[in-house]
């Protein structure tokens, strides 16, 4: 089986949202054990104020909270686009097994869904993938920036130039040569 080495762990950071104190300690030593470094929130708000301060690699997310539900929480991250949120990958963890709350999950902008009592194994693999679909997405959302920058400039070098002029000059020059 494939382990994520402590090396590539320990510069991703997991952010874990739940009321329920023992949910957060179980997750947190089992990802901690492999190198993880871990947030927690006790709730939803919580949640989306430690979001948006830490940016973490990924958010695992319990559905069942008093303050604010998990389905509004991953909401409230995938819809804020003037932030980095929406790129953060969503685990909801819950004791919810019904296909309706897996579609209102997924609808709500959530990447994997994870049943309680989850298999330390599957959720590990679940973290260490989304993370890199992460890195990835971010590395790609870098380049097209990049070639927006280079389209801009080179748009503003183009107004800039007199096409017109320099290709009359560069046909005269060349007829005198």
């Amino acid at each position: 089986m494939n382990k994520p080495t402590k090396s590539s762990a320990k510069n991703a950071t997991v952010l874990i949202v739940d009321d329920n104190q023992e949910n957060r300690l179980l997750l947190s030593s089992q990802l901690s054990m492999e190198g993880y470094k871990i947030i927690q929130a006790g709730g939803g708000q919580e949640g989306i104020e430690q979001a948006k301060a830490k940016n973490p690699d990924i958010i695992l997310l319990d559905v069942m909270m008093p303050d604010i539900n998990g389905f509004e929480v991953c909401k409230t991250l995938k819809q804020d686009t003037n932030s980095f949120t929406h790129l953060i990958p969503i685990i909801m963890v819950t004791a919810l097994r019904e296909t309706q709350y897996r579609i209102e999950g997924i609808e709500a902008g959530a990447d994997e869904f994870l049943s309680r009592p989850h298999v330390r194994e599957e959720l590990l693999v679940r973290v260490r993938t989304l993370i890199r679909l992460k890195r990835a997405r971010v590395h790609l959302e870098e380049e097209r920036n990049r070639f927006q920058l280079l389209y801009n400039i080179s748009g503003a070098i183009n107004t800039q130039l007199d096409l017109g002029s320099m290709i009359t000059t560069i046909i005269k020059q060349t007829q005198a040569a």
